[in-house]
């Protein structure tokens, strides 16, 4: 079994924390409620749809690169985390989950009485 080492760790958590530590800091110094910082819209939110989007660029830049080097071996992964990453993308941006699929799901309840 493959164990996660110290500087993995690092490298992932140290950026997340102090992000959050960053808006908590912000949200008393400027006296910004946290949970508009937060929420739909909010820092944070654009701060993932960037990321988001670095995500996707970067599968599909590699997944490119790999498959013009006749190199196959994780080019279909890295297709697939592109596409994944573009969707949670738009999901996010347009915020589909919050606007469309509600509707559907209510749509799809009231359809099956």
């Amino acid at each position: 079994m493959k164990t996660i080492s110290t500087r993995q760790l690092l490298i992932t958590f140290v950026p997340s924390i102090a992000v959050l530590v960053v808006a908590v800091f912000a949200s008393m110094f400027y006296c910004v409620n946290i949970r508009d910082m937060t929420q739909e819209g909010g820092v944070l939110s654009n701060l993932g749809i960037i990321l988001w989007c670095a995500a996707a660029s970067v599968c599909l830049f590699s997944a490119i690169t790999l498959h013009q080097k006749k190199s196959d071996v994780g080019a279909g992964f890295l297709y697939y985390s592109a596409f994944l990453s573009a969707y949670l993308l738009f999901d996010d941006f347009f915020q589909i989950h919050e606007e469309i699929f509600p509707i559907t799901w209510v749509w799809m309840k009231k359809s099956s009485m």
